[in-house]
C-alpha cells in the first residue's frame, strides 16, 4: 500500500496521522469509508489519538466542502 499525498505536497500537520491510517486499515480489511467523512486525528507512536487543535474551524470547512460526518479524537468532545 502506498500513501501519495496529493502532488507530493508536504504537510506538517498532525491531524492528518488517523486519516491516513484509517485508509490504509480499510484498504487491508478491503472495508470502504463513506466519501462524505471526514478523518482528523494525531497518532501518538505508542498508538493513543491525541486531540487536534482548531478542531472547530476543521469541521466548519470540511462542511464548506461538502463533508457531512466527521471521526475526532474523543478528547476534543
Amino acid at each position: 500500500v502506498y500513501v501519495n499525498i496529493a502532488g507530493g505536497s508536504y504537510f506538517n500537520d498532525p491531524a492528518l496521522d488517523l486519516g491516513i491510517i484509517i485508509s490504509l486499515v480499510s484498504s487491508l480489511l478491503d472495508v470502504s469509508i463513506k466519501k462524505s467523512m471526514i478523518i482528523i486525528g494525531e497518532v501518538g507512536l505508542t498508538g493513543e489519538i491525541r486531540p487536534v487543535s482548531n478542531l472547530d474551524r476543521r469541521i466548519n470547512e470540511a462542511a464548506k466542502l461538502g463533508f457531512k460526518s466527521a471521526i475526532v479524537p474523543k478528547s476534543n468532545i
